[in-house]
């Protein structure tokens, strides 16, 4: 284990811990940037930052790491998955559209991708489209593909709704 690996433990638990504020303390320096103690590893800072910022309802701060992580990190699909949903909580649907097709590029096929971009067209009541891409999802993925199918159901229903 590296001395930056032991630094993120320290993180992690206190992340474990819900105590957010002293994780971005302990994150940031003086100045607002990322602790040279971090800095090892800007991508996973920037994305533990946007963790502890989320948590703390600071979700355009929590948006602003993220993009820094993946500016460090152009293939780190969670930061992508991670920015998607920070996108949707701002009701940003068409920037999270465009952040998980982003990700499905690097990861053709991914379930979780998928699942979260057929959630992204769901949201904004764009049934059929959230339909395709629930369709799409590996039952060999158990637990997504049931999250999908349960969400199939209902977007089915919406749409029969629309119809009354």
């Amino acid at each position: 284990m590296t001395d930056s690996d032991i630094e993120f433990t320290e993180l992690h638990s206190l992340l474990k811990q819900r105590k957010f504020d002293s994780v971005i303390g302990m994150l940031l320096d003086s100045d607002g940037g990322i602790a040279p103690r971090y800095s090892s590893n800007l991508n996973h800072a920037y994305y533990v930052l946007a963790d502890a910022q989320y948590n703390l309802d600071k979700i355009d701060d929590a948006k602003e790491s993220l993009i820094l992580a993946i500016d460090e990190d152009p293939f780190d699909t969670d930061a992508y998955l991670f920015l998607a949903n920070c996108y949707s909580e701002l009701e940003n649907y068409d920037e999270s559209e465009r952040t998980l097709r982003q990700a499905l590029k690097l990861k053709p096929g991914d379930d979780k991708i998928k699942y979260n971009l057929g959630n992204t067209f769901f949201d904004q009541k764009k049934y059929e489209f959230a339909i395709e891409f629930y369709k799409t999802i590996s039952e060999e993925n158990s637990s997504i593909y049931n999250l999908a199918q349960k969400n199939i159901k209902n977007a089915r229903h919406e749409l029969q709704q629309r119809k009354e």
